[in-house]
């Protein structure tokens, strides 16, 4: 726990969960075959073509629970393909509205603790090279953009299920959201928050009117979406605003793991085995830019 106190309890619990719903979709897989036999299939041919992966590269304790730090090896990949089977098999409506209360849940409760963060006050004394800002995620990214996606679920609740105090509130909640996942300095929560809330406004006002003024929606979101690509790449006139040193370095890592992908093809190097294979997948480029020390054993895509 002192060496890896984020992914290890993420981990833990995605395996007993992931079998214990193992457990109840064989039992009913006769009643739910036909309707769901496509997702049933595909996760099925997903899970060969992932232990044929771990079994050519040469089985081994890292591919089955993933590179350290990570977590993310064949065991992960299980355990997240049983809850996609789960989740298809009761995906009705009420549940998928206990998922949006669950994620603002739980972004609440990284929202009070960030804001310790933010403030200075964090009980825990983190080995951090990041802001400070990090959560119970370990990270200001990924923080940042569960707030994101947090606050696009308590937009939909505002705009839909609450009286006029009870808005005024949650809209500060909601500001206060984005604000803490502004001053993370990643820029994932706010342009997550911005697609989904424009997804959100569609459904909720635009759809209703002149088919004119539907177009020009589109129109203006496509633009939008245009310009936020083009400043992420450091072009337009939003690249101030938007571009990342991290871009950069990520694309480094896609074409490390492009040149692994056009090297094996078929079964790839293995699972969360991209560490061991960076150093000799790297461009001269991605070595020159942070130096040789610099490693990745995730390709950030």
């Amino acid at each position: 726990m002192n060496l890896d106190p984020i992914n290890l309890p993420k981990f833990f619990l995605l395996i007993v969960f992931g079998f214990f719903i193992l457990g109840l979709i064989l039992v009913s897989i006769n009643a739910h075959f036909q309707k769901f036999r496509l997702v049933l299939i595909g996760v099925l041919l997903f899970g060969l073509l992932a232990l044929f992966a771990t079994l050519v590269n040469g089985f081994s304790f890292a591919q089955f629970f993933g590179a350290f730090g990570r977590n993310t090896g064949l065991l992960a990949y299980v355990g997240l393909s049983v809850l996609l089977l789960g989740t298809a098999l009761t995906g009705r409506k009420m549940f998928l509205q206990r998922v949006i209360y669950a994620l603002i849940g739980v972004s609440l409760f990284n929202l009070g603790y960030a804001i310790l963060q933010w403030l200075g006050l964090d009980p825990v004394e983190w080995a951090n090279p990041y802001n400070a800002i990090v959560g119970t995620l370990g990270n200001p990214n990924f923080t940042s953009a569960l707030l994101g996606m947090g606050a696009i679920g308590l937009l939909t609740l505002i705009l839909e299920r609450m009286n006029f105090l009870a808005r005024i509130i949650w809209s500060i909640v909601l500001a206060l959201m984005l604000f803490i996942s502004y001053e993370s300095d990643a820029i994932q929560g706010l342009g997550v928050f911005a697609i989904g809330a424009l997804f959100v406004i569609y459904f909720r006002f635009i759809r209703r009117i002149n088919p004119v003024l539907r177009l020009s929606y589109f129109v203006i979101i496509i633009a939008g979406l245009f310009l936020s690509v083009l400043g992420i790449f450091q072009r337009g006139p939003f690249a101030s605003a938007l571009y990342q040193d991290s871009v950069t370095y990520r694309g480094d890592y896609w074409r490390a793991g492009w040149a692994m992908t056009i090297d094996r093809p078929i079964f790839g190097v293995g699972m969360d085995q991209y560490g061991d294979w960076y150093r000799a997948s790297r461009t001269e480029a991605a070595t020159l830019r942070r130096g040789p020390d610099v490693t990745s054993n995730s390709a950030h895509n």
